[in-house]
């Protein structure tokens, strides 16, 4: 077995929106370099944040087989999963200014990463990679241009190894299934269910963003508090922390990237429960085909109304191999 990078000649833009990823080994990352021009077409300057740029990249997918997803994010979810997965220097920091003058354009490039699994590209029919970008990021200010450039760091192997690390029948894999989902968030004076988690899958960790509904960024409407429920067969908080100290463990824990005043703490609005440490304890996770939808709730404490941008950070594995054997071939980027 050996690894290797490969930058691909075709690229994402605003009109090539998909491209075919090759399938001859196994793609353990995928580093994407995305250069944006936004114009500011307004008689006045824009000032603006990385994460408003970012948060107008809606989604890049990552998918085999026609149909199955292996990532479905926005660039700001990428961005922050960085701020866990990777070393110091390398998430953009979301709080960092966009400035332009009026009548102006600038050119940013930012670095992403996804790297929460491997993917057996050699054992798919079809792979691609797909972008979609709303080019409006505010009034008279827009996305003209956007190039991402896609390299892919790959692990190849002989039949054998490959047979020998994910067995005959792929009984071991552990593909990535990371995708968002969004849900209100209502204020309450108690712990208030705000999402039912996903069933199906083993859920390895869960990132928690408050987005505030007048400026669609996160921050500025924290909760006091977030929970894990487990309401089968009778209701149990697993978890129940403060959020500030828990935006305080994921410091300690992982880099977390750089405070960009007037905020206080790296991430503001954001937070990331690992299942796979903090719950379970086994670097697995939840095993999501053992319970139904409401046996786990994540709930939150919040004096404000807002928006949960939930970010499931799971892994498709064959259940009953799984269970039986308590093996699966997971990155452990974490």
């Amino acid at each position: 077995m050996y690894s290797k990078y490969r930058t691909l000649n075709q690229t994402l833009s605003l009109i090539n929106t998909r491209i075919d990823l090759p399938r001859d080994a196994v793609i353990d990352q995928l580093l994407l370099k995305v250069a944006v021009t936004v114009a500011n077409a307004g008689a006045g300057a824009y000032e603006g944040t990385n994460e408003a740029v970012l948060r107008a990249i809606q989604e890049i997918r990552v998918v085999s087989d026609g149909s199955t997803v292996h990532y479905a994010l926005s660039a700001a979810d990428i961005a922050l999963l960085n701020a866990y997965n990777s070393k110091a220097g390398f998430a953009p920091a979301l709080g960092g200014p966009v400035a332009i003058d009026a009548a102006g354009s600038a050119t940013l490039t930012y670095y992403l990463r996804l790297d929460e699994g491997d993917i057996l590209a050699a054992s798919k029919d079809s792979l691609e990679a797909k972008i979609v970008v709303n080019p409006t990021i505010a009034a008279d200010v827009t996305i003209s241009a956007l190039t991402c450039t896609v390299t892919l760091v790959e692990n190849v192997l002989s039949p054998e190894e490959f047979i020998a690390t994910y067995g005959a029948n792929l009984e071991y894999a552990a593909e990535p299934k990371v995708y968002a989902l969004s849900v209100p968030v209502t204020a309450s004076t108690e712990l208030t269910n705000v999402l039912d988690l996903p069933t199906g899958s083993l859920a390895r960790a869960g990132m928690m963003q408050f987005i505030n509904p007048v400026t669609g960024l996160a921050g500025s409407v924290d909760p006091t508090a977030i929970g894990l429920i487990n309401t089968s067969p009778d209701r149990r908080e697993v978890l129940h922390v403060d959020f500030p100290t828990l935006q305080a463990i994921n410091m300690a824990e992982y880099d977390g990237g750089v405070i960009v005043p007037p905020a206080t703490v790296p991430l503001p609005g954001v937070a990331l429960l690992n299942y796979a440490k903090d719950v379970t304890n086994d670097g697995y996770g939840l095993r999501g085909w053992r319970f139904t939808k409401g046996d786990w709730q994540l709930a939150a404490r919040t004096a404000n109304a807002a928006t949960l941008r939930y970010v499931c950070l799971e892994h498709t594995v064959n259940a009953a191999v799984f269970d039986q054997a308590e093996r699966a071939v997971l990155e452990r980027t974490r």
